[in-house]
């Protein structure tokens, strides 16, 4: 699914993640979406891996907020 401003991206998680992620939605009272776009941000923001696509032109920039998906963080 995908709108001039967004595209969704599907993951599937195994039984014991996927109850992780629930309780962390019932204790933050967020979306599951939303909690899984703050994850996205977060793994954009650290680049563990150091994936260089991921920071064009070597610096960070908060893709998320400039697709739309979550708002810019203060």
């Amino acid at each position: 699914m995908a709108s001039d401003t967004t595209e969704a991206f599907a993951t599937r998680l195994s039984q014991e993640r996927a109850e992780d992620f629930k309780q962390a939605v019932a204790e933050t009272d967020v979306s599951r979406s939303d909690l899984l776009a703050r994850a996205a941000r977060y793994y954009l923001e650290q680049n563990p891996d150091e994936i260089s696509s991921l920071k064009p032109n070597g610096h960070v920039d908060d893709f998320l907020s400039q697709a739309g998906v979550l708002p810019a963080e203060e």
